[in-house]
């Protein structure tokens, strides 16, 4: 796994660009933990609705992969 990848879901880095994540999870599609971290992101942005989906997407891809 990319170094950027493990600060941002260790909490060291800090990514606030939707656009720079979307391309992270572009990039790592499988990863589960990218979208509970986007998910936080929309919810602290006031974004309810998109956070319920991306944390349901992680969820998915959590049980999936028996994570």
């Amino acid at each position: 796994m990319n170094g950027i990848v493990e600060g941002i879901i260790g909490g060291t880095i800090t990514v606030t660009n939707y656009e720079a994540f979307n391309s992270l999870m572009v990039q790592y599609p499988d990863n589960p933990d990218l979208y509970y971290v986007y998910a936080d992101l929309l919810k602290n942005n006031f974004q309810k609705q998109s956070a319920a989906s991306f944390y349901d997407k992680a969820a998915h891809f959590s049980l999936s992969s028996g994570n």
